[in-house]
């Protein structure tokens, strides 16, 4: 089964969905050229059970990038195997 979650990045508050959500991956649109003081130059994705136990799952360093840019996140089990990272709250922070 595979698993679309699309969510808006804008003002407001943080949305918490009622459900553990799989999440294998995180995609972004960003273009250097287009916007170069805007564009990030270093991603951290946070993940956690509500907005006060975010946990840093992976940290991103982009160097002028240009199109989609793909994040890959995963749990490790107990036999050492990938699995999605189940999680109710995640988030994008430009560090």
């Amino acid at each position: 089964m595979r698993v679309r979650v699309c969510a808006r990045v804008g003002g407001g508050g943080a949305h918490t969905p009622p459900h553990v959500r799989p999440l294998n991956q995180v995609c972004f649109f960003l273009d250097y050229n287009l916007d170069e003081s805007y564009t990030p130059k270093k991603l951290s994705v946070r993940a956690g059970s509500t907005f006060h136990d975010l946990v840093e799952v992976q940290v991103v360093d982009l160097a002028e990038p240009q199109g989609w840019v793909t994040v890959p996140l995963f749990a490790v089990d107990d036999r050492g195997e990938r699995m999605p990272l189940r999680v109710r709250v995640s988030r994008l922070l430009q560090t």
